[in-house]
């Protein structure tokens, strides 16, 4: 999965849906209880219904009120309980990335960045797991050719005490062509 973002050009539009079905849950929930709380029996004459309209005008207006405050802490609530999730699947991620970060510049190339399937940064994880592994490449070859340089290096002393000038040159050539390797290898890491 590589992109160039580091969170998903869907998790702000999931974020506001979820949003805006919290609230529209709000509002239903909050109809559904105002129809139900205001089925009063009016009475079987107009007089009997205007006295009873009267007598429960303070008392619709008392319930509407608690309907409509605990249904807005309810979707406050809501939003509050999303902002917390939808943030701790960005946050977290992240102070676990910078925590990896610190162990990669303490010369940790072992590690490998684990995230949870909801979180937001994976494409960062991502492309943090390419950078360690690309060290730990480059880190094998610079220590293959440290030690081939190692062992021409040895070659070339055993063959100095021995003294035949094949075997010498023979040494010599290896001993060069080692450190061309090392070279190359080190202008890998150079670029």
């Amino acid at each position: 999965m590589l992109t160039l973002g580091v969170i998903p050009k869907n998790f702000p539009l999931k974020l506001t849906v979820k949003v805006i079905l919290v609230i529209a849950a709000g509002v239903v929930v909050t109809g559904a209880l105002l129809y139900v709380s205001s089925q009063i029996w009016l009475g079987e004459s107009y007089t009997e219904g205007l006295k009873t309209l009267s007598k429960s005008r303070g008392v619709l207006l008392r319930n509407s009120i608690i309907i409509y405050a605990t249904t807005s802490l309810f979707v406050l609530g809501g939003i509050v309980v999303l902002g917390l999730l939808y943030s701790h699947r960005v946050a977290g991620p992240l102070y676990r990335l910078a925590a990896t970060a610190r162990r990669i510049s303490g010369g940790d190339y072992t590690v490998h960045v684990k995230l949870r399937d909801g979180d937001a940064v994976h494409p960062l994880a991502d492309s943090m797991n390419q950078l360690v592994e690309g060290y730990n490449e480059r880190l094998r070859r610079l220590t293959e050719a440290l030690n081939s340089l190692e062992e021409a290096s040895e070659r070339l002393g055993a063959a100095t005490e021995q003294g035949r000038a094949e075997d010498l040159e023979e040494a010599v050539d290896g001993l060069f062509n080692c450190c061309e390797g090392l070279k190359r290898s080190i202008e890998d890491i150079r670029l």
